[in-house]
């Protein structure tokens, strides 16, 4: 199948960030096989932090592909 698999832990850091009451204000989602070898069909949380978007440029790697999402 070519569906995209969205890992759960995509859902549980995109709520952290949207979440007022928390520190953290970005989240990194990668593929799996960049990020834990998993499959190139999964979407997988990487990395998150509350050290705004520096941190999240510490995240990225040039040759992964990833999606961030920042509060700002």
């Amino acid at each position: 199948s070519n569906s995209l698999n969205i890992d759960d832990s995509v859902r549980t850091m995109y709520d952290d960030v949207r979440n007022d009451k928390s520190d953290t204000n970005w989240a990194v989602f990668g593929y799996a096989d960049d990020v834990n070898g998993g499959s190139p069909t999964s979407l997988v949380g990487k990395a998150s932090g509350s050290d705004g978007l520096e941190g999240m440029k510490g995240a990225l790697e040039n040759n992964q592909r990833a999606y961030g999402f920042l509060r700002v």
